[in-house]
Parts: structure tokens; C-alpha cells; sequence
């Protein structure tokens, strides 16, 4: 989900007082306890790094004033670290652990346009296929392309600032389905011609996964276990709407979306996770832990499911800069182009009702960052830049 999506569903707010009561909620800091009383730290990297990195994220939390935040790091040469600091649970004081699994938001775009990106690879579909190929009736479809809708310069409306969307999800707490969403994206007008301009819209990635399944006669789920999560081992990665969770999902709160911040309140989110989950779908419908999320980032760099080709159009930079995410100077097909202390690192943000992530690969020197956290919105670029700063340099 978009942050300017997000932020226009404040407009409700007033109106939620009423159903406010309902969820859950708990009031002041989310910190509390011992530092290292509540922090899980998973390692096979030398003691001072990690000491170093662990001593970055629980004051990260602290500043960031999250309930959790999960961090997963790989240095080539080095290892691999995970941590988790702070509450799965911070009513019930249950410590976040690094096999917690979080709601990624948009990082699901990545693992879209990898799967996509499969289906051209093996020749199922093609980047140049018009969209026309696979939706009828959909606003100028033989203009459009697959590649339009993944470096997200198809012009097409983004169905989740639509009013009646946000009102039904938050306010009825609506499960929709993916003729639905199109339905809204068809509705609504288009930003510019096909191809003229770059405006990120969740319309692209459900019309992806719609073609994904079209083309298949396979569950999306289906496809990025088969292809990406089986040969890799990532048994803590999961699609919300198709797959049975477990348990552990951890609980994400927020203060911005909702308002309630303003109260000093952070509002407990699981009552909106459903509708949000449906209406998500491949545009933002993923939940992993950080350490699969990691894993996932660097295999669509440096895996051996995509070939080198499929690599370098997914590298393709259109420019695109965003004023919700200020360091990005580029979009590609599925991945985010950022800048963080004048090194260019690849992949990307997510934020999902209750939670905001980051995940990156720096293209120069191999490694990944990936920061989980159940709070909505949370500067998590700032803790990337942190380890950037005092460790990997």
C-alpha cells in the first residue's frame, strides 16, 4: 500500500469513533523491560558485529517508539544476522521472536514481479504483450503492456484512493474480491497516457496477479511456492488470501492511519487485517519474517531461478521519483531504486495497516537489509541508514 493511500484514510477517522471500542488498543510508549530481556537475536557473524547491530535496532526502537522491530542483515563473506526487539504482543507481553512472520505490504510487489517475470522467462507470457491479451474491457488495454503495469507507467488509476474503497474497508471492514478492485481501477481516470509518465498504482500488481492466474490455472500462492519459497526453504512466507496463516502472525498497531495517535493511543489493527489482506491480494498481500524476506531479496539478484537476462530487465530504471519515499531516484520492474549515503540499494518498501517494512540489496557489494516493524507509518529507512552508517561501512 501506497503512503498517500494511506494517509487519505484520516479522513474517516471521525467517523470510526464509533467503532473505535471495538479493537483493542493500548495507550503511552511501548517500551518497557529490560533491553535485553526482549530481544531475540539469531547469528553466524563475528561477536562485535553483532553486539554492534543489536545495539543499533533496540535503540532504533526506542527513537522509533515501535512496538517490535525485526531485522534481518546478509554480509557476503561474513554471515548472516536476524533480531528481534521489542513486543509480538505488547498488551499480553509477549516478546517478538525472529520467526514472528509480519503483514510486508508492498515488498509483496517484488515477489509479483519475480513470479511474472518466471512466466516471461519461460516464455508463458511476454513483457511486450498488451494487456488486451489477457482483460477484456479494461480502459485502453491495447495500449497498455505487462511492462506498464510493472515499473507502474501504465497510467492506471490506483483503486485504493478511491473514497467508497477506503469508507467499505475500514468502515464496513469489506473483503473484496479481485473483480472488485478492477472494477474500481477501471472506474476511476487515468493519470496519463501508457507509457508517458510513472504514477505508482496497486491497480497493476492485481491486474499482474490476475494475469499470473489466467495464464497458469494456478493459484498465485501455488506459483511463488513452486518457483521461489519450496527451492529456497522459505517456510515462514505466506500469501494472506490463499494460504492457512499460523498462529504467529504478530499483531500491528497504528497511530496514523486511524488518527489515533492524536489521543495517544496505539489502536490495535487485527480487526482491519482481512479486509485489508483481500483488497492487498498481490499488490501487498504477503507476511513473512525478516530473515525470509532477506533470503527472497537476494535471490531475485543473485538466484538461480531468474537468469541473468530476466535480471537486467528487472533492473531497468524508469525515473520515478516519489514524495512519500524521498530516497527513491528510480523504478523498475517490481523494485525500488534508493539512495542511502550516495550508495544506490535496490528492492523494496512496504507498509501494510499496522506495519511499515524495508527491504534492500546494494547492488555494489552484495548485501541485504530487511526491516520489519508493527507500527504504521515508521520512518524503517532511517534504521537501514543506521547500518549503513556504523556497520557495513
Amino acid at each position: 500500500m501506497h503512503k498517500t493511500t494511506v494517509i487519505l484514510i484520516n479522513i474517516v477517522f471521525i467517523i470510526l469513533l464509533a467503532s473505535f471500542f471495538y479493537a483493542r488498543w493500548y495507550s503511552g510508549s511501548v517500551l518497557g523491560g529490560d533491553a535485553q530481556e526482549i530481544t531475540h537475536v539469531v547469528s553466524s557473524i563475528d561477536e562485535e558485529t553483532s553486539k554492534k547491530l543489536l545495539e543499533i535496532v533496540t535503540e532504533a526502537r526506542s527513537e522509533l517508539d515501535v512496538p517490535s522491530l525485526q531485522v534481518s542483515v546478509i554480509i557476503p563473506d561474513q554471515g548472516k544476522w536476524s533480531c528481534a526487539a521489542g513486543w509480538a504482543d505488547p498488551k499480553e507481553k509477549r516478546v517478538a521472536t525472529t520467526s514472528d512472520i509480519y503483514h510486508i505490504g508492498s515488498i509483496s510487489k517484488m515477489y509479483t514481479s519475480a513470479v511474472i517475470m518466471k512466466l516471461i522467462q519461460d516464455g508463458v507470457i511476454s513483457l511486450d504483450d498488451s494487456l488486451a491479451k489477457y482483460v477484456d474491457d479494461f480502459p485502453r488495454n491495447e495500449e497498455i503492456t505487462i511492462r506498464h503495469l510493472l515499473n507502474h507507467t501504465s497510467g492506471i488509476y490506483n483503486y485504493t484512493e478511491n473514497m467508497g474503497y477506503q469508507l467499505k474497508t475500514v468502515l464496513l471492514r469489506k473483503q473484496w474480491s479481485i473483480e472488485e478492485m478492477l472494477e474500481l481501477g477501471k472506474a476511476g481516470e487515468a493519470y496519463f497516457e501508457p507509457g508517458a509518465n510513472h504514477y505508482y498504482s496497486n491497480t497493476n500488481y492485481v491486474l499482474l496477479g490476475y494475469i499470473a492466474e489466467k495464464v497458469s490455472g494456478k493459484p498465485f500462492s501455488t506459483l511463488l511456492q513452486e518457483e521461489f519459497l519450496i527451492p529456497s526453504d522459505l517456510d515462514r512466507t505466506f500469501f494472506a488470501t490463499q494460504d492457512n496463516l499460523p498462529s504467529d502472525v504478530i499483531k500491528g498497531y497504528d497511530i496514523s492511519i486511524l488518527g489515533t495517535g492524536k489521543l495517544g493511543i496505539k489502536k490495535n489493527m487485527k480487526g482491519f487485517q482481512v479486509p485489508f489482506e483481500t483488497s492487498g491480494f498481490t499488490a501487498g498481500g504477503i507476511v513473512a519474517s525478516a530473515s525470509d524476506v532477506s533470503e527472497f531479496t537476494l535471490s531475485v539478484f543473485e538466484g538461480e531461478v531468474l537468469n541473468e537476462e530476466t535480471k537486467e530487465m528487472m533492473n531497468a530504471f524508469v525515473e520515478a521519483p516519489d514524495e512519500d519515499v524521498p530516497e527513491q531516484t528510480g523504478y523498475g520492474l517490481g523494485l525500488r531504486r534508493l539512495e542511502f549515503g550516495g550508495e544506490e540499494l535496490r528492492g523494496h518498501t512496504g507498509i501494510f495497516p499496522g506495519f511499515s517494512n524495508v527491504s534492500m540489496y546494494s547492488p555494489d557489494r552484495g548485501y541485504v537489509v530487511t526491516v520489519l516493524s508493527n507500527l504504521s507509518i515508521v520512518e524503517v529507512n532511517y534504521v537501514i541508514r543506521r547500518i549503513q552508517e556504523e556497520v557495513l561501512n
